[in-house]
């Protein structure tokens, strides 16, 4: 029993990583550079870290729709900081917030 909780613990770990890297190969295709997506990707991290109720998902999510919409890469991380503030009042929770918010902004 205990070796089929460390499987467990080892697959989500690796199964995360692989959620990582696709996202950070995402933001790099966006970006369409290399340099730019991975301090974009280093800020999500750092931020990922400071607000961890809020998952990596939906913070590389927005960042990959707020690039892709033509914001600056370097100003990304400071729009998702101001979006998760007005996300935070939704009655629908964080993540759903951010959505709709980053939706708006990107069209």
């Amino acid at each position: 029993a205990a070796g089929d909780a460390t499987v467990g613990v080892i697959s989500n770990g690796l199964a995360r990583l692989d959620e990582l890297e696709k996202y950070q190969a995402t933001i790099r295709a966006v970006t369409r550079d290399q340099e730019k997506a991975n301090a974009l990707f280093e800020e999500l991290r750092k931020l990922n870290e400071q607000l961890p109720t809020v998952q990596m998902s939906t913070l590389a999510e927005a960042a990959t729709k707020l690039a892709g919409s033509g914001i600056d890469s370097a100003m990304v991380p400071e729009a998702i900081t101001s979006i998760l503030d007005a996300a935070a009042t939704s009655s629908d929770g964080v993540a759903v917030g951010t959505q709709r918010v980053v939706r708006a902004i990107a069209q």
